[in-house]
């Protein structure tokens, strides 16, 4: 829930008057809190892209894998396309680390807002 709602809440219940009259009344009481980083909404988008990342990743490295099943290639066409593969799945492990590490730091923040 919003910060100032919550302590505009507590005021009026602290004060024993409604809710509307508590709004004007707690502005003086109230210290906004400085966000630190991103907010939760931020970093879950940031979860979604490296996800979307690692997809188009894959779809990238279906080209190189077909290369390496067809005859009509040459040997060295062949190792071009397994050099590409190991470059995409170096690149989709880095962003499937990251993606990890992403996923924890936005269950952590969830855990701290329940």
């Amino acid at each position: 829930m919003n910060p100032w709602i919550e302590h505009v809440r507590a005021y009026a219940k602290e004060h024993n008057i409604s809710y509307g009259c508590a709004i004007t009344e707690a502005k003086a009481s109230y210290a906004k809190k400085e966000k630190v980083g991103k907010t939760l909404n931020q970093e879950k988008i940031t979860l979604l892209k490296y996800r979307d990342q690692i997809k188009a990743l894959m779809r990238k490295r279906e080209v190189p894998q077909l290369r390496l099943n067809d005859d009509r290639y040459t040997e060295s066409e062949k190792r071009k396309a397994e050099k590409d593969i190991k470059a995409i799945n170096e690149k989709i492990s880095k962003l499937q680390a990251r993606g990890r590490a992403q996923r924890a730091k936005v269950q952590s923040m969830e855990a701290k807002n329940k």
